[in-house]
């Protein structure tokens, strides 16, 4: 661990608390000194004060935090006598894993933090990625397994279920970890060679033109067989393809097929119902870091309601909920009937209404094609011409033999 403290005796006794749970600690007197040590050294944690000569915590954050950093995704808990409110939000905002008064509340706090951080291996997991349930536990292990190589990632998921999370993820534990990570637009082109090396996420590619995916993979191939050091690595991820039907969004066939080895299912929250509670425990900390509210917490009848929504927009709206009742409630005690009003408050009926009744009709499609592995066998059992079955699958980018649907050649004729 890095602990950065410009007073001695504050920084000796935070380091004699940590060295207490059996951590090793190296000390810096303010941040240039600690940001000298963070880049020389490999460090698991770091504990910094706020203010300080020359560069102060926050300072020191950003540079953690920031593409040239050795490793960004390391926790950095701040420890401050002279934080206020707007710097507590400050800090969450530039990526602070906690921020804790110093008091012997606060340090005590800090303690029981860096406890949990060494029970899970030193690896802080991204919000989108906590829990226990079967499917999220799968992606994990999944993620981390691709971490490992240069091979290319296709992250299929819904808006909101956390496939940036995903990306960032496996660049953070990655063998290019050390490199800049650059989320891509649109119409961004893909790197050349004698472009510096860095991770290169591409959201939404099924957004993007044919000639544009093409061209995108085309250099994906090219670095899959590249045997050089630091190279570019090239992300993907796709919406789910009831996602792709609002965009206008859709995988080229080819691309589809050679991509599926990579491919990544993120779930959407409503399957991971049991990883809601801790989910919605790291929501709240992070709105109350925003906000500059703390010690709210959610009664089982309010739980059990989150548990039992749908979630169309995934965690996105999981957080949004959150945020509202922590924005407006000055009970601490989050009661059912303050989840169910701000559950009114942010959905939208018709829309919801349109998108249940779309996922319904994509389900059943994808059940049809597995029982009939026919156009005319799903047309027939609709009650609809072959083309009209064939056209509602291709509104839901429901191609045979891709993405998980099975092919008519798996009939066995």
């Amino acid at each position: 661990m890095l602990v950065v403290d410009d007073r001695v005796d504050s920084r000796e006794l935070i380091a004699d608390e940590l060295q207490d749970l059996g951590l090793e600690v190296v000390q810096a007197f303010d941040g240039k000194n600690g940001w000298e040590q963070f880049v020389e050294y490999s460090f698991d944690l770091v504990v910094t004060d706020l203010r300080m000569p020359r560069s102060d915590g926050m300072h020191l954050l950003r540079q953690i935090r920031s593409p040239q950093s050795p490793k960004p995704q390391v926790p950095v808990l701040i420890l401050s006598a002279f934080g206020t409110l707007p710097i507590a939000s400050e800090a969450g905002n530039a990526g602070a894993t906690a921020f804790y008064s110093y008091d012997a509340a606060g340090i005590d706090e800090l303690k029981v933090k860096v406890v949990e951080l060494l029970n899970s291996g030193g690896e802080e997991l991204p919000t989108e990625l906590l829990g226990d349930s079967a499917e999220i536990l799968e992606v994990r292990d999944l993620l981390r397994a691709h971490a490992k190589l240069r091979t290319p990632v296709l992250i299929c998921g819904e808006t909101g279920s956390g496939r940036s999370a995903c990306a960032r993820f496996i660049h953070d534990l990655g063998v290019g970890s050390h490199l800049p990570f650059m989320t891509i637009s649109e119409n961004e082109d893909p790197p050349s060679n004698d472009q510096p090396a860095c991770t290169m996420y591409v959201q939404d590619f099924d957004s993007h033109s044919t000639e544009s995916q093409r061209r995108w993979y085309q250099r994906i191939r090219e670095l899959e067989f590249s045997e050089d050091g630091d190279q570019h690595r090239i992300l993907t991820s796709i919406s789910d393809n009831l996602g792709s039907v609002s965009t206008g969004g859709c995988l080229d066939s080819v691309i589809s097929k050679n991509m599926s080895p990579f491919r990544i299912n993120m779930p959407p929250l409503r399957r991971r119902a049991e990883d809601i509670r801790v989910i919605a425990a790291s929501l709240l900390s992070r709105a109350e870091i925003r906000i500059g509210r703390r010690g709210y917490e959610l009664d089982a009848e309010a739980l059990s309601l989150l548990c039992k929504h749908n979630w169309y927009e995934n965690i996105t709206e999981l957080d949004r909920v959150l945020e509202s009742i922590v924005a407006s409630a000055h009970d601490r005690r989050i009661s059912r009937q303050m989840v169910s009003s701000a559950l009114s408050r942010v959905e939208a009926p018709l829309a919801r209404i349109a998108t249940e009744e779309a996922r319904k009709e994509r389900d059943t499609l994808i059940r049809l094609w597995a029982e009939n592995l026919s156009y005319t066998g799903v047309a027939d059992a609709l009650g609809v011409t072959r083309n009209t079955a064939k056209n509602r699958m291709a509104k839901y980018n429901l191609v045979p033999g891709h993405g998980g649907l099975p092919s008519s050649t798996q009939r066995g004729r």
